[in-house]
């Protein structure tokens, strides 16, 4: 249901990200919400429907607004890639990656829809805003690699080897490093990429301005379900699925803070939840969060904003000074 913050319900989210232009006081989160693509407008604290029908068959058929389907289950976004309400969409059943426009009108990207080839498996995307005209990164998780998607709609492998017969995840220099089914992917402010894999419980950072060198920085989580970073602040949050917790790794923090206590230089901190599997605002002390599933940094406030799991706690959170308060967005 769309609306203000006391109306607006979330049916079962299932992806999210965000996303502020020079020229925006708050910051948009845009999510996939059964089958549609929904804005969260932080400054009127409203939610609204661009594209796709909850109401419409599942599938990957491009058109305008409510004439566009989508898949469901697993759903990546990301925003930034041109002016107005411009997100896009990995769906890795789909094997494609499309754009819904600023006219609302989804369209394909990059891959045949429903073939595997190209494109096998897509999972996460990420627009790099650190240049003037932004390339695409995505997870190509069927294939192994990480890929670049340039503006003339090239596509180039920045990491990984191509698909691995047994896991591995090697580190090196571009495609001479392995990555096994990597799933979670971030960018911070100097264009530094964070990825995760699925056999490989540690963050790997691919510095895409020195030969696409790959460097594993981080490890020992139960379930890395997603990894972000701050674009201003260099820091690096990591959501713990199994955990309940969200963990914070870098050298300052946001002005408006995301944790009561600073991660030092090279430190990991826990910054959010008790480690209980439970919906609770609050302080880190007290907070609790029901296996966050997702986050997406605010690129005003330097916070984080979490998503909950889908179908359980369908709720979106802001971890700093509170500006979204979607917490009565359940279903």
């Amino acid at each position: 249901v769309d609306g203000n913050q006391s109306t607006a319900r979330f049916f079962s989210i299932s992806a999210m990200t965000a996303y502020s232009s020079a020229n925006d006081s708050l910051a948009l989160v845009y999510i996939m919400d059964q089958r549609t693509i929904r804005k969260v407008d932080a400054a009127s604290m409203t939610v609204s429907t661009l594209a796709g029908s909850s109401d419409a068959p599942a599938g990957y058929v491009n058109g305008v607004g409510p004439a566009a389907t989508f898949l469901d289950g697993p759903t990546y976004l990301a925003a930034g890639l041109a002016a107005g309400d411009s997100v896009l969409v990995s769906q890795p059943a789909s094997h494609c990656i499309r754009l819904v426009n600023h006219a609302l009108q989804a369209v394909t990207l990059e891959g045949v829809c429903g073939t595997a080839g190209r494109l096998s498996s897509p999972g996460p995307l990420i627009v790099d805003l650190t240049v003037m005209v932004p390339p695409v990164y995505v997870a190509d998780s069927g294939n192994d690699a990480i890929r670049k998607i340039l503006a003339d709609n090239s596509v180039v492998t920045i990491a990984g080897v191509g698909p691995q017969t047994a896991p591995a995840s090697v580190d090196g220099v571009g495609v001479l490093a392995t990555m096994d089914y990597p799933q979670c992917l971030g960018i911070d402010g100097s264009g530094l990429l964070y990825v995760t894999a699925f056999w490989d419980l540690s963050v790997r950072v691919i510095d895409t301005a020195n030969s696409n060198i790959v460097t594993a920085i981080l490890s020992g989580f139960n379930d890395i379900s997603s990894v972000k970073a701050n674009h201003d602040t260099s820091i690096i949050y990591v959501a713990d699925y199994a955990a309940a917790k969200v963990f914070a790794y870098g050298v300052a923090q946001p002005a408006v803070t995301a944790s009561p206590a600073a991660p030092t230089a090279g430190a990991l901190s826990w910054t959010a939840g008790d480690g209980t599997t439970a919906c609770k605002s609050g302080t880190r002390a007290v907070g609790q969060i029901w296996y966050p599933y997702g986050l997406a940094t605010d690129p005003v406030s330097g916070g984080i904003v979490e998503m909950m799991r889908p179908a359980v706690a369908d709720t979106i959170r802001q971890s700093a000074a509170s500006r979204f308060g979607l917490t009565q967005g359940s279903s």
